[in-house]
């Protein structure tokens, strides 16, 4: 990552808010200015712990996961 220029950065993705309300046993998803709060104790490891709980996530089942939002993707014009 430090090769990508990402060194203490947290990803904008749905994955992380669903980790952070499991790991921290919130009642609910937190919002991006929460998951920021909450990242300010990893510095300046925030884009390592962001990654491990991405990691962590995504290998628990389905029904933890919990619903994912679809994003709508406009397609670009091909030239």
């Amino acid at each position: 990552m430090r090769g990508a220029g990402l060194v203490d950065a947290v990803t904008d993705d749905e994955l992380i808010p669903r980790a952070i309300q499991l790991l921290y046993g919130l009642q609910e998803r937190p919002d991006r200015a929460a998951v920021l709060q909450r990242a300010e104790t990893w510095r300046p490891f925030r884009m390592w712990t962001v990654v491990l709980l991405n990691v962590w996530v995504r290998s628990q089942p389905p029904d933890v996961i919990g619903p994912r939002r679809i994003r709508n993707r406009t397609k670009s014009p091909t030239s």
